[in-house]
């Protein structure tokens, strides 16, 4: 029988694994492109902010673009309720990513008790479940209005391009949905993952109390 201090592997964790990959991959893109709209400009090494340039010519991203002043300083100050998503991006969604990795990688049987069943429980690691629902729902919203702007960007044509007005072709608006809807419905998929956790959890220290 395993003990309380077993291990099951991460990668025998299907959905943890898809969570540790999804925020070591979004760790990444935040602190190297996404942020840097709202690090001091000094501190941004060069080599950053050529990538970015690059992305934004390469796909015209409307909602990055704006922030980054790409399409001129209104639409900049119209797209400013994005840029507070980059700050929650920043101050909360980083953190969490780190955190999340730490704890993703524990995970623990536990032995029968009188509260438990007379086999070993996979607990996992439980103590992260709401910080993850709490991430997972917040990021699901911010990013399905991320959706909606891409879906209802004009479509580019040559007064739009001669004006730089935020307008997409068929393949940018493809490759850009398909990248943001990433980071919308991994993020839902964990909201609701955690929730039927956590509920289970619950129902676990009911019957536990039941018993007593």
């Amino acid at each position: 029988m395993a003990n309380s201090k077993t291990v099951l592997p991460l990668a025998q964790r299907p959905l943890d694994f898809v969570y540790y990959a999804f925020f070591a991959s979004h760790l990444c893109a935040s602190l190297l492109l996404d942020c840097q709209a709202i690090y001091p400009e000094r501190f941004v090494p060069t080599i950053l902010v050529e990538a970015n340039k690059m992305y934004i010519s390469m796909t015209r991203d409307p909602l990055i673009g704006s922030v980054f002043g790409y399409f001129g300083q209104d639409m900049s100050q119209h797209m400013l309720w994005f840029k507070m998503f980059l700050y929650l991006e920043a101050f909360f969604q980083v953190p969490v990513f780190i955190i999340g990795m730490r704890q993703l990688r524990k995970g623990e049987f536990v032995p029968f008790t009188l509260r438990a069943p007379p086999d070993p429980v996979w607990l996992g690691c439980k103590y992260v479940y709401p910080l993850l629902l709490a991430y997972g729902a917040s990021s699901a919203t911010t990013t399905f209005a991320c959706l909606a702007v891409l879906l209802t960007t004009p479509t580019t044509t040559p007064a739009l391009l001669a004006s730089n007005a935020p307008s997409l072709d068929t393949f940018q608006r493809q490759l850009l949905f398909g990248s943001y809807f990433a980071f919308f419905v991994i993020p839902l998929l964990m909201a609701v993952d955690m929730t039927f956790r956590i509920k289970n959890l619950i129902g676990k220290a009911v019957k536990a109390e039941k018993l007593e």
